[in-house]
């Protein structure tokens, strides 16, 4: 499988440990009725419902049931089949569960509140009425509203409502600019040679600090760009300034030298450690009319408007702001 911190080639399996997953799922497939995340025709995924936030076992059950007496040909046949909780339809909506029936997810979040008033009416709070629904159901017009949601937007809305992307991964979205920056790609390390500088990118996957017998101690940072895992080694004479930027950063730029050898393997000995997400604020604040607030206790990058708040605090992480997408709580 992919994991947002783990990709490796389209296609390939998600391991059960992986906590997320990336790139692969074919356009429009829906999420499939288990646990887990299974594979899928055309080296696709199909991420299991439990994923989904506020998916609970009533909701599971009645899509179970539903599916065994036949497919779902529109989201209004699957809202009035199953009668789940309304948050559920809506997270399912922002995920894309539907994109292969209704890909339009602007048009069926403005719908999906008047179906539920026209359950509720229809059904009666005692819930009598309910074999009655499908004689007096009719679907609600279009509201017409056009909003193509963003591949930054689906990718946000999968780290917040799944733990994990499936659309792509969150670096691949930045990878002209990246290149730009002189950024190396996982991909294309190997084929360098060895001690050689080299300049990349990715996510957090884990850190150990382990004593060497030396006595001193040695960071291993493992990270992940769009196409792999890599190595990081950090010596004991760059923890200083490095070890402050692991503990709180998500995202890093790493510039160093490229170990390539039949010895040591292959890994970039760290020279330089920053926060990937405060480096692409200040490059754009520098082409931007727009400032930009830096804030190192929690997001890196906020709207300044005009009266000089940062209107962007109240609004969901990454939410109308040039940040990283990431995965939320």
């Amino acid at each position: 499988m992919y994991h947002t911190t783990g990709l490796l080639r389209p296609g390939d399996l998600l391991l059960p440990r992986a906590p997320r997953a990336r790139g692969g799922v074919e356009p429009g497939a829906c999420l499939a009725p288990s646990a887990g995340i299974a594979p899928d025709a055309g080296r696709a995924l199909r991420v299991g419902f439990k994923y989904l936030k506020q998916m609970g076992d009533r909701s599971l059950d009645r899509i179970e049931a539903e599916r065994r007496h036949g497919p779902f040909t529109s989201f209004e046949d699957f809202y009035l089949r199953t009668r789940i909780d309304y948050p559920v339809a809506e997270n399912l909506i922002r995920v894309g569960a539907f994109d292969s029936l209704e890909p339009d997810r602007t048009e069926l979040l403005w719908r999906l509140p008047l179906l539920h008033d026209r359950l509720e009416a229809l059904a009666g709070s005692s819930g009598q009425r309910r074999g009655q629904l499908r004689a007096f159901f009719s679907p609600p017009s279009r509201a017409g509203l056009e909003r193509t949601w963003s591949p930054e937007d689906k990718v946000r809305a999968e780290l917040e409502l799944l733990g994990l992307t499936v659309s792509c991964h969150p670096l691949s979205l930045y990878e002209e600019e990246l290149r730009r920056m002189g950024v190396t790609m996982s991909y294309e390390l190997p084929a360098m040679g060895d001690e050689v500088p080299v300049t990349v990118a990715g996510v957090y996957e884990r850190a150990q600090n382990p004593w060497m017998r030396s006595g001193k101690r040695t960071m291993f940072l493992t990270l992940e760009d769009a196409y792999g895992l890599y190595e990081c080694v950090c010596f004991e004479s760059k923890l200083p300034r490095i070890a402050p930027v692991v503990a709180q950063a998500s995202y890093f730029l790493v510039r160093g030298r490229l170990q390539n050898n039949h010895k040591r393997g292959l890994a970039i000995v760290a020279e330089e450690v920053s926060d990937l997400e405060e480096v692409l604020a200040r490059r754009r604040a520098r082409k931007s009319s727009i400032p930009v607030a830096v804030d190192l206790r929690g997001r890196r990058e906020e709207d300044v408007y005009g009266d000089g708040t940062a209107a962007a605090k109240n609004r969901p992480a990454g939410a109308g702001t040039r940040a990283i997408p990431k995965k939320v709580g």
